[in-house]
């Protein structure tokens, strides 16, 4: 069996860093998990009327901008 005397040791820039990344990854995960749930939340609770009224507003607007640049282009 091997002691922390005998093993041998790796530098303290390595271990830092190993330590450093592991770190990191954790919190991608949490932040990951938090993201997924505040995803979910909005999900559920939003107002889907209302979001369906907004989307058919820029689908007109985006209609009338289409035949106003057509109008111009044929013009100009």
């Amino acid at each position: 069996m091997n002691t922390i005397v005998t093993e041998k040791m790796i530098p303290f820039k390595e271990l830092e860093k190993k330590v450093f990344d592991y770190v990191c990854e954790m919190g991608q995960m949490m932040i990951q998990t938090i993201l997924e749930n505040y995803d979910e939340q909005l999900r559920e609770n939003r107002n889907k009327k209302e979001l369906r009224c907004m989307m058919q507003c820029r689908q007109m607007r985006g209609r009338y901008l289409e035949r106003l640049s057509a109008a111009n282009s044929q013009t100009g």
